[in-house]
């Protein structure tokens, strides 16, 4: 039902339409009180807020035009029917030009009153249905922009990047593009209290952080993780400034409810590197006991200082080089003892990083017998076969010991020919794994058969050309990702994987362990 008003100085004519819109449209129209000049209209447009107005021109005070031009300097959205008796064309166009709806020329008929009437009430009609039309989408619109949102950022926990959510919520939120920064949050003292409990305040900070920034927020494992998006308007060199800023909004207000957060922070992160992000902020959090925010500044693992192991891998290569094997395993077995003493965390978590650790010490340990020797030392095609059968800490010393012992055997074997020429295969993938190279290629650039080369590596090696080329890009990726300066993206393309979801899935086939698992323990 509409509201309609009538503004007319004459009592009669408001009292002669009054009746007719009572008989005729009382289900359509909620009649206000009349007004008799054009300041009443405008008092009672204000308070009342009509939808229809009937207004007549010559009225005393204000009239009727300059009413409605007020009316519409306002903005207010309602629809003005002139009735007058004035004929004048100049009146009609300006009429017209402010908006009415229409216009109407005293004495009228009343069933030219009336199909005016109702010819308004059909335009409101679809007025109001076009924007109720307007607000569902709206409604859909965000209810899938936060769907695709939500379902892009568990993507990026479980390894594999969700594109089409990617660029479904890029669309709503084109800032993305600029980077962003992963946040972790904990609630000190969290396991001290209930679940909901948790999720509620974890809720309560979604609600106000989505006020603030364009961000997506997560709850995961009793962590609230955010993905904040600033925008082109902070720069890199600036987030840590405006990080501090927006936490400390609600550090300040849940103090008062004694409620302590620990944040924390990950790098700027690009597109191309979200996943990672993730783990940032995660990792930066460890150990920590305190309320505070704790940014991710690379490698915080004390086992993982480079120095330790440089020099013990130093020294274990000159151990091999002079065939003391069993010297070279108790150091390694004292090396790896010490390391699984220091590591914190459950179980689980120090077995694996123990295992990763292993598994970066002997590829590097093989790089460096690489430069100390005249042919290749790459003897072990089913490194990843034997990896994967490490399933706890124990296995890691018998796994390790054998290692060093196929190392120490490799030196002094003799070379055949057949070795010259899986040698000469290992140094063209070496020099080309990050091409698209063929069996094809290879075989004609050492100068044997496709056919043959296939025979020679099944009998010698027990493996394949796309085995080993598997192999040795898995392995430099690992060392990139020990490295921490690239992206996943960008180790992808250097060891030859350009799509990254492929990527991953060849890397989680051939070593058992998710890559983000893998740079998780990593960093």
């Amino acid at each position: 039902m509409y509201r309609l008003i009538i503004a007319d100085d004459e009592m009669i004519e408001c009292m002669v339409l009054e009746h007719m819109i009572r008989n005729h449209l009382k289900d359509q129209i909620e009649l206000l009180d009349s007004v008799q000049d054009g300041i009443s209209l405008l008092k009672a447009v204000e308070n009342e807020k009509p939808d229809i107005a009937i207004v007549d021109i010559n009225m005393p005070g204000l009239n009727g035009l300059d009413a409605i031009e007020i009316l519409k300097m306002k903005h207010v959205n309602v629809k003005i029917i002139i009735h007058t008796a004035y004929s004048e064309f100049s009146y009609a166009q300006k009429a017209l030009q402010l908006g009415a709806a229409d216009y109407l020329l005293k004495p009228s008929m009343k069933e030219e009153i009336l199909e005016t009437i109702e010819k308004v009430i059909k335009t409101l009609d679809g007025e109001m249905s076009l924007k109720k039309e307007q607000d569902n989408s709206k409604i859909v619109a965000q209810s899938l922009y936060e769907l695709s949102a939500d379902k892009w950022l568990m993507s990026l926990f479980l390894e594999h990047p969700d594109q089409e959510c990617y660029h479904l919520f890029r669309k709503y939120c084109p800032d993305i593009m600029y980077g962003g920064i992963f946040t972790a949050w904990k609630i000190q003292n969290a396991e001290q209290m209930a679940q909901k409990a948790r999720e509620k305040i974890y809720s309560s900070v979604k609600e106000k952080m989505y006020s603030f920034c364009n961000s997506i927020g997560l709850i995961h494992k009793d962590l609230l993780y955010f993905l904040l998006i600033p925008g082109e308007k902070v720069k890199q060199g600036d987030q840590k400034a405006w990080i501090l800023k927006l936490t400390d909004f609600f550090e300040r207000e849940w103090k008062r409810e004694s409620i302590f957060f620990l944040i924390g922070v990950s790098r700027w992160k690009e597109e191309d590197d979200f996943v990672s992000g993730i783990y940032e902020a995660k990792i930066a959090l460890q150990y920590r006991n305190e309320s505070g925010i704790f940014f991710f500044r690379g490698k915080e693992r004390e086992v993982l200082k480079k120095p330790e192991m440089t020099k013990n891998i130093f020294h274990a290569a000159r151990m091999i080089e002079s065939g003391e094997a069993e010297a070279c395993i108790n150091q390694t077995r004292q090396f790896f003892s010490e390391i699984a003493q220091s590591l914190l965390g459950t179980d689980e978590e120090r077995f694996m990083t123990a295992k990763i650790l292993a598994c970066v010490y002997f590829l590097r340990l093989e790089e460096e017998l690489n430069q100390i020797s005249a042919t290749d030392l790459q003897k072990n095609f089913e490194f990843w076969k034997n990896f994967q059968q490490v399933e706890k800490l124990e296995d890691i010393f018998s796994w390790t010991e054998e290692e060093i012992r196929q190392f120490c055997a490799a030196f002094t074997a003799k070379q055949t020919k057949s070795d010259f020429r899986i040698h000469n295969v290992f140094l063209y993938i070496m020099k080309n794994y990050a091409k698209d190279i063929s069996l094809e290629e290879i075989s004609e650039s050492i100068g044997l058969s496709s056919f043959y080369l296939t025979r020679l590596l099944k009998n010698q090696k027990n493996t394949t050309f796309v085995e080993m080329l598997t192999d040795i890009r898995i392995r430099k990726a690992i060392l990139l990702l020990e490295e921490g300066q690239k992206s996943v993206r960008e180790i992808g393309i250097l060891v030859g994987y350009p799509n990254q979801s492929y990527f991953y899935k060849v890397f989680k086939k051939t070593t058992g362990i998710a890559l983000g698992d893998i740079r998780k323990y990593l960093l």
